[in-house]
């Protein structure tokens, strides 16, 4: 019985896009969230970490917690698909202008998340 290799799926790609994105966001290098994540007992080298941003490489749920964590971000948000622009416009862009309007619409995303977490608190 041989085995078929399972593509990366478009929420896989979506992750990859977030993870890459959200890191140049913080201004850290792939050198840095590797040591960052050997610190939190999860290694992964940087030639590992090039693999899963350009979907290379598949991502587990305890990679996705990790990778979360030393972005100091949610999993959700690493995961979530809605920054996606339809493929016709998106393709259209250069790969800058792609990560440009990707990194503002992140920024949106986690100062939205940063009110709502504000607000549950004020809540309690």
């Amino acid at each position: 019985m041989g085995t078929t290799k399972i593509e990366i799926g478009a929420a896989g790609r979506a992750t990859a896009q977030n993870i890459r994105l959200l890191r140049r966001l913080k201004d850290r290098t792939l050198d840095d969230v590797s040591e960052q994540l050997a610190k939190i007992g999860r290694p992964m080298s940087k030639s590992i970490l090039s693999q899963i941003e350009n979907a290379k490489r598949r991502v587990d749920v305890d990679d996705l917690v990790a990778l979360a964590s030393v972005l100091d971000t949610s999993p959700e948000t690493l995961l979530d698909r809605s920054y996606r622009e339809s493929l016709a416009q998106y393709t259209a862009l250069s790969r800058d202008a792609q990560d440009s309007l990707r990194i503002e619409e992140l920024r949106e995303h986690e100062a939205n998340r940063r009110g709502v977490e504000e607000h549950d608190e004020w809540r309690a």
